[in-house]
């Protein structure tokens, strides 16, 4: 390690003089964004100094495109159709991609009870049943401070995922008071609110 402070310290340091955030952290790195999280909040004493002075190798040289994009808000996109297989689900996979690609922070959230979208940009999402849509929609947890959002392997694009349950939050909204509706979008998009993300639905 270099001089009297920990790694911690170093690269928080570093990440603050660059004003990067974790999204652009992993940009630079190619490193998985909660791999790089969970890095900042452990002490890496123990850890191999090697690995983590690779690390900062690459936080230090990286450099982030001259156009990228951020918002002072988020910016939301609703893709929506009665109608089935009139092809939401490939163009919010589609235009999600597109935007991340030049280089806007996108975040995706699956309402669908078929899950396509989830399937194509986060198919691990099978595995972790419990953090779905449907599952902080009804409960109205936060989708980022409740850790709802998933990073995919493309940069800049996040996802909450769908669910076969989100099937019946249709019929428990139609009869819902229209007041109790409208708190729990806000509710669940607290933290989302604080990001530069850019959100199709």
């Amino acid at each position: 390690m270099q001089g009297d402070k920990s790694w911690n310290e170093r690269i928080r340091k570093l990440l603050s003089e660059r004003g990067w955030d974790a999204k652009d952290w992993r940009r630079v790195t190619k490193i998985d964004q909660r791999v790089l999280e969970n890095l900042l909040s452990v002490d890496t004493t123990g850890l191999p100094e090697d690995k983590l002075d690779s690390i900062y190798d690459l936080t230090e040289k990286g450099k982030l495109a001259k156009d990228m994009l951020r918002f002072g808000h988020p910016v939301i996109i609703a893709v929506w159709a009665h109608k089935g297989g009139t092809g939401k689900s490939t163009t919010v996979a589609n235009l999600s991609y597109e935007l991340s690609a030049r280089g806007y922070n996108v975040l995706v959230i699956d309402t669908d009870s078929q899950s396509d979208v989830s399937s194509v940009l986060y198919p691990r999402y099978v595995n972790e049943p419990e953090k779905s849509f449907y599952d902080a929609f009804s409960i109205c947890e936060d989708f980022a401070a409740d850790e709802y959002v998933r990073s995919t392997e493309y940069d800049g694009l996040d996802i909450v995922t769908g669910s076969e349950k989100c099937e019946a939050l249709e019929g428990v909204l139609c009869i819902m008071e229209e007041r109790m509706r409208k708190k729990m979008w806000p509710k669940c998009l607290r933290k989302i609110t604080e990001e530069n993300y850019m959100i199709l639905c």
